[in-house]
This record gives structure tokens, C-alpha cells and sequence, in this order.
């Protein structure tokens, strides 16, 4: 009698252990999933919003207009910016959606030396930004974008320190292949928008 009375309790506990085991397997598994959703969610709000591609419309009468404009001119229009965020953004979308022009913006530097919202920002993340910002608006008209990657001169009294940045036969050189890829029929050339009203003119 003792015996078996051992035995049914040790059955007992033997039970109990395997319920405690899987109750806590449990509350395991789902604090996981817990978490796992959590991060998920996370890593879903942080994501980029899809920035679309192109402003004209895919299908309808405008884009039917639109593509008449590109097929029938054939203007082609060169933009010439000192950096990215220099160039006339009215003017070319104008002429890229009023006269279906083709266009190519052109920058001088990258923008590296400019001014930015965070301190402290590397140079090269600084220009690895503007790029993108630069290839982004183009994009939504439709445009292309070039790059001579030559240094950025920030602020300088004479031209003999840009000269010095500059070499004449690098830049010559860069902008000779440029327009003789490109064969452009305009070029609009981007005004210095921190320069003052007497040095623009």
C-alpha cells in the first residue's frame, strides 16, 4: 500500500513537472512572438515611405499629351549647378513639361563643403546626400543628372584659390565630354543663390 501511494505521488509530480515545463514553454514562446512583433513593428515604421518615381501620369490624356510633347520635340536642355539644390527647378520643369524637353542637370561639385541641418556631418555623407537629393528631383521630372566631382570651394575671396581647386584643363575637360555626350540645343546656367544681388549682376 505504501509502495503504491509512493508511486502515484511520484506519477503526480512527474505530471505536475511536465505542466509546469510546458506552461513555461509557453509563456516562452509567447513573450517571443511578443517581441518579434514588436521589432517587426519597429522596423516597419522606420522605414522609407516609396518616394515615387516620376510626377507624369502613367495612363489618361495627360500622359497622352505628355508623351506627344517628348515624341514631337526634340529640344535638349543642359543645366550647369554649382552643387545640388542649386539648379532652377522652375526652369527646367517648364521647359520638361511645357516643351517636352529632355533634360540633363549638370553639378559642378557635390556638395560636400555646404551647409547642412545636422552638425557635424562627414563630408562624404554630406555629398553621398545631396547626390541623392539631386538624382530624386530629377527623377520626378524625368530628367537625368551628372556629376564632375570637382572639389567643393566653399567661400573664397579671389580666384586664384579656385583656380588652385580647379585645374583649367580638368574642368575643360569634363565639360567637353559632358556636351559632347549630351549635345544639348540649351544651357541654362544656375545662378549662386547666397551671392548677393550686386555680385549676381
Amino acid at each position: 500500500m505504501n509502495v503504491n501511494f509512493s508511486a502515484e505521488r511520484e506519477s503526480y509530480r512527474m505530471t505536475l513537472s511536465i505542466k509546469t515545463m510546458t506552461v513555461k514553454g509557453t509563456m516562452l514562446r509567447n513573450t517571443l512572438a511578443f517581441f518579434g512583433l514588436v521589432l517587426l513593428l519597429l522596423l516597419n515604421a522606420c522605414q522609407r515611405e516609396p518616394v515615387p518615381r516620376s510626377y507624369f501620369p502613367e495612363v489618361g490624356r495627360p500622359a497622352a499629351y505628355q508623351r506627344t510633347l517628348d515624341l514631337t520635340n526634340d529640344l535638349k536642355v543642359l543645366s550647369l549647378a554649382l552643387e545640388p539644390g542649386f539648379e532652377d527647378l522652375e526652369t527646367l520643369a517648364y521647359l520638361r513639361m511645357a516643351r517636352g524637353a529632355t533634360i540633363l542637370s549638370v553639378y559642378l561639385t557635390n556638395g560636400e563643403a555646404g551647409e547642412s541641418d545636422v552638425r557635424a556631418e562627414y563630408p562624404h555623407y554630406l555629398a553621398a546626400q545631396r547626390r541623392e537629393e539631386a538624382y530624386q528631383a530629377l527623377q520626378h521630372l524625368g530628367g537625368d543628372v551628372g556629376f564632375m566631382n570637382l572639389p567643393h570651394v566653399w567661400a573664397t575671396s579671389d580666384s586664384e584659390h579656385v583656380r588652385a581647386q580647379w585645374p583649367a584643363d580638368t574642368v575643360q575637360a569634363r565639360l567637353v565630354s559632358m556636351l559632347k555626350r549630351f549635345r544639348p540645343d540649351v544651357v541654362v546656367f544656375a545662378a549662386d543663390w547666397r551671392a548677393g544681388a550686386q555680385e549676381i549682376s
